[in-house]
């Protein structure tokens, strides 16, 4: 056994020992996501009436508690601020369009007789294979990356959550995920303090789609935005993802 072998061997055993060990269990707590509102200038949170906190009316994502913390905060926070709210606007726009259409429709502009469609209603699960909805995906998209990048800073559980809605809601659309969004979920999930999810959610994705394609194809197509999905599992954070996902 060379000396990297013993290193791994030695590694192992020593994580093992940590999330093993029953007078300090891993509770899965990140000590610096804020669960409740705080100005994004002082930090002060809205405790108790103590402290009556305002939102900021554009990204509707950080709190202020005074105009003034709002002002020494504008430098730093306009530049996301502004993006959030054109990103915003850029998707309902496109949204506008996917709930009366005819677009995915071959050959609708000849047969007058093609029937508008909400496609939010008939073909989730089916997004980014019709044509016509890849703009709408890759505007969410868009929005998703600025929350997300406003929310590393923030570290706030709403505006994780808010990302996480986005992912989400685009994953459910789009059960092929073109656009990669599982590849990030994990993390907003652990953010989150929701470890078991994350590992449930990384098993759903590592099994075989195809020999369940039928029962996933399904279980989109009778989903509504905002519900979770996904397996859950109580305690499998404890569980070895490289054995589980051989």
């Amino acid at each position: 056994m060379d000396d990297t072998d013993k290193c791994y061997t030695s590694w192992e055993a020593w994580s093992k020992e940590l999330i093993l060990d029953k007078e300090k269990p891993y509770d899965g707590k990140d000590p610096n996501l804020q669960s409740i509102p705080a100005c994004a200038s002082c930090l002060e949170p809205a405790t108790d009436n103590a402290t009556t906190l305002r939102r900021c009316k554009q990204c509707r994502i950080v709190w202020y508690c005074s105009k003034e913390c709002q002002g020494e905060d504008f430098n730093s926070h306009k530049e996301h601020c502004k993006k959030i709210g054109k990103l915003e606007a850029a998707m309902q726009s496109e949204l506008a369009k996917l709930c009366s259409t005819t677009d995915h429709i071959l050959g609708a502009d000849y047969h007058t007789e093609a029937e508008p469609e909400n496609l939010f209603e008939t073909s989730v699960g089916d997004f980014w294979g019709i044509f016509g909805t890849r703009n709408y995906m890759r505007a969410r998209m868009a929005l998703a990356d600025e929350i997300y990048s406003l929310a590393y800073i923030t570290e706030t559980k709403e505006s994780w959550e808010c990302v996480l809605n986005h992912s989400l809601e685009l994953l459910r659309l789009c059960r092929s995920d073109n656009l990669g969004v599982r590849y990030r979920l994990p993390f907003i999930l652990l953010y989150l303090n929701r470890d078991d999810d994350a590992f449930a959610f990384i098993k759903y994705w590592m099994d075989d789609n195809y020999e369940n394609y039928s029962e996933r194809s399904e279980m989109h197509k009778k989903s509504r935005e905002g519900e979770w999905i996904y397996p859950r599992q109580d305690g499998c954070r404890y569980l070895d993802i490289f054995r589980e996902c051989p």
